[in-house]
């Protein structure tokens, strides 16, 4: 009875040597690496186009610099400060001239970027004037001065 498992366990060494060197020889051709159609490519395209994303920096560091290059995205999101970090750390706006240097720079990375800032005009704004923005009116004082230009217009 020992016999045959013996020579079972041999057998399986066996196969299991042939499978490694037969995977080894197929994951060397490059039959096994995926190469999409032209249409996929251009859908992802498309769909890299409607991200923006936001980075953590002051500057235009590698990271962002190097997903610009390497991603057709749409557009970067600048904030005044780390949410995950309780705001320990800066994220990308500092003061006007800083920010605008940042905008340059990604301008210069990728001339088509869009940058946009969130500050819905209510009690979110990053352009603060704590870091020396100029002040704009919330959102009620604008549809308040909005309402009264409108009370003055004709409609055809």
């Amino acid at each position: 009875m020992s016999m045959p498992m013996i020579w079972y366990k041999q057998d399986m060494k066996k196969i299991i040597l042939i499978l490694i060197v037969a995977l080894f020889f197929f994951f060397l051709t490059k039959n096994y690496l995926y190469d999409p159609p032209k249409e996929d490519e251009e859908l992802r395209d498309k769909i890299e186009q409607m991200l923006i994303i936001g980075f953590r920096g002051t500057t235009a560091n590698e990271y962002i610099t190097q997903t610009l290059k390497d991603m057709n995205l749409g557009g970067v999101i600048l904030f005044d400060k780390d949410v995950p970090s309780n705001g320990e750390i800066k994220r990308n706006i500092i003061n006007p001239d800083q920010t605008k240097k940042l905008i340059s720079d990604l301008k210069e990375i990728r001339n088509d970027i869009f940058v946009a800032v969130d500050a819905e005009g209510g009690n979110v704004n990053r352009l603060k004037e704590k870091y020396g923005f100029i002040p704009y009116h919330r959102q009620k004082k604008w549809e308040k001065v909005q309402s009264n230009k409108l009370k003055n217009m004709v409609y055809f």
